[in-house]
């Protein structure tokens, strides 16, 4: 245990040293140079053009051939043994109609007996026109 404890006891001294030693090192960073920098006009960065060397080589040759060709095409329709099969028709069966109601009432309560209550007021399925009615609070 008493080895235990000099240990603990020389880890912090060793992290009091380490710590006393970088505040010395940023401390002694900070002195004032006493130079002095005199511009004379500001920086302008400039690149210069690069110029690219030809990798490929190039033939200087004096003889010069025209070639010519003359194509004949004899456009021609050839059979083949695909036959087409007709196939049936599917057909789309009617959706039922769904059963509409014409009234909805929702009633309830919040906090602080705060009431709320919702109304819907609707015809039913009808060509000539629809109608609707909603009220809250």
């Amino acid at each position: 245990m008493k080895k235990k404890n000099n240990i603990i006891i020389g880890m912090k001294k060793l992290t009091i040293i380490l710590i006393a030693f970088c505040l010395i090192q940023t401390l002694n960073g900070q002195t004032n140079i006493g130079q002095s920098v005199r511009v004379v006009k500001p920086y302008k960065p400039t690149v210069s053009d690069a110029y690219k060397i030809s990798i490929l080589p190039t033939i200087n040759d004096t003889i010069k051939i025209k070639a010519f060709f003359d194509y004949l095409l004899n456009p021609e329709q050839h059979t083949t043994g695909l036959s087409l099969k007709s196939i049936k028709v599917s057909e789309i069966s009617k959706e039922p109609e769904s059963l509409l109601t014409n009234s909805y009432l929702k009633i309830g309560g919040g906090n602080y007996f705060t009431p709320m209550a919702e109304l819907y007021l609707n015809n039913l399925r009808s060509q000539r026109s629809s109608i609707g009615l909603k009220l809250k609070h």
